[in-house]
């Protein structure tokens, strides 16, 4: 990654609420999306996050989602959560798709990962989210 990519990369990071958090055993620096201008954003131009980086997507109760990936160029796990933040789905999106891939039933917590996280780190179904 060039040194201007990483200065927008970080710039970019620095506008939205911060957090870590923990699935499985890992240990996740997360970046928390409240607003629908952030959320409608996302990862779009924005460079391929490091392994540990991720966005959660935060809504005020449960809704019926869907994700795309227009202008995002590398592809995602999309690991949605129920109320308790126990994760009940995960989809695999494609770099610069612009289908919209739904969530099979409403929730209120997405979190966007590395492509192949969820596997590379043993995640199942039923794991509980915790933040900090």
């Amino acid at each position: 990654m060039s040194l201007l990519m990483k200065e927008i990369f970080e710039n970019w990071r620095g506008f939205t609420e911060s957090l870590g958090g923990v699935l499985g055993d890992v240990e996740l620096n997360l970046k928390v999306l409240t607003t629908p201008e952030a959320q409608a954003k996302g990862f779009m131009n924005a460079p391929e996050p490091t392994d540990s980086f991720g966005l959660l997507f935060k809504y005020p109760e449960p809704s019926g989602l869907g994700f795309w990936m227009k202008n995002v160029s590398f592809d995602l796990d999309l690991l949605a959560f129920d109320d308790d933040r126990r994760l009940f789905q995960v989809i695999r999106l494609k770099a610069n798709d612009p289908t919209i891939r739904k969530i099979s039933k409403p929730c209120r917590y997405v979190l966007e990962l590395k492509s192949g996280w969820c596997k590379r780190n043993n995640i199942k179904l039923g794991m509980t989210l915790e933040l900090k």
